[in-house]
């Protein structure tokens, strides 16, 4: 939850601005500070620790910098300055000094990422094939600018926020070999080689997957399959019963979609269960 999001703006501000004028004036800075807490608490979870220690650590030091002498008191404000720019510099630009996965300023990850990402999956099932490394496909990066997606929608103030970020270079190319196909649900797509080079090829494949799923296609991935097919990711429940018959793997992006149903005797029809 952001301050630009829907659930911001029309249900959480709302409420508690709602509630905080019918609540007794000596308790509206204690419903504040829990509703503040709360508000963090949906974004970072566990991280909300993090906050309250460095609530203490300042409420104590402003108490320690009002009461102690001039020298003392600026020693006090150095260490809790140089304390509190640790913590943000740690949780909010460490990862920007390591390989950029993900862009910095969006919760996905970079094209690049995605394409050693496929290439691994590629070779993997390869070598399950029968087939060997199939990955044949140099991995090269261009840096561009990039100004939408993410944060920098949300928290830029005059202007949105740029960063410098890793992108393929060039995309590969997959017009030759084979022809996409789009239902319409906008999530979910076919891709299928043309016909001449199918014994080379990975057989069908099924990806329940979202913009992942898109970044591997960038980066050339259907290239390696007779027959793939991507599901949207949390379609799961609805879409299993339109796996392709002969299809030989199913790939899927994140596990809670489908873990709950796999375990879930009643999800499975009949014929399926007793095997």
């Amino acid at each position: 939850m952001v301050f630009s999001s829907n659930i911001f703006l029309f249900g959480f501000l709302p409420l508690v601005l709602s509630l905080y004028f019918l609540t007794p004036s000596r308790f509206r800075n204690t419903y504040l500070f829990v509703t503040s807490l709360l508000f963090y608490f949906w974004g970072c979870g566990p991280v909300i620790f993090v906050y309250l220690l460095c609530i203490v650590l300042n409420h104590y030091a402003g108490h320690m910098i009002h009461s102690s002498p001039r020298a003392r008191a600026k020693t006090i404000l150095t260490i809790i300055l140089i304390l509190d720019l640790a913590i943000l510099i740690y949780y909010k630009y460490f990862n920007f000094f390591s390989d950029q996965v993900y862009h910095k300023t969006d919760f996905h990850w970079s094209d690049p990422a995605g394409a050693y990402m496929a290439k691994a999956l590629v070779d993997t099932l390869g070598n399950l094939s029968g087939k060997g490394n199939l990955w044949d496909f140099p991995i090269r990066t261009r840096i561009e600018k990039m100004t939408t997606g993410g944060e920098n929608e949300s928290l830029g103030l005059l202007w949105p926020i740029r960063e410098d970020a890793l992108y393929l270079s060039p995309e590969r190319n997959e017009a030759g070999v084979g022809e996409y196909s789009y239902t319409q649900e906008s999530n979910d797509w076919t891709f299928r080689a043309k016909p001449g080079n199918q014994a080379r090829l990975l057989p069908c494949t099924v990806m329940f997957g979202d913009s992942y799923a898109d970044a591997f296609s960038r980066a050339g991935f259907t290239a390696y399959f007779s027959e793939f097919h991507k599901f949207f990711n949390w379609e799961f429940p609805k879409k299993y019963s339109e796996i392709p018959e002969g299809t030989r793997f199913v790939i899927f992006q994140h596990i809670e979609p489908f873990l709950n149903p796999l375990l879930n005797p009643s999800f499975w029809p009949d014929e399926i269960k007793d095997k």
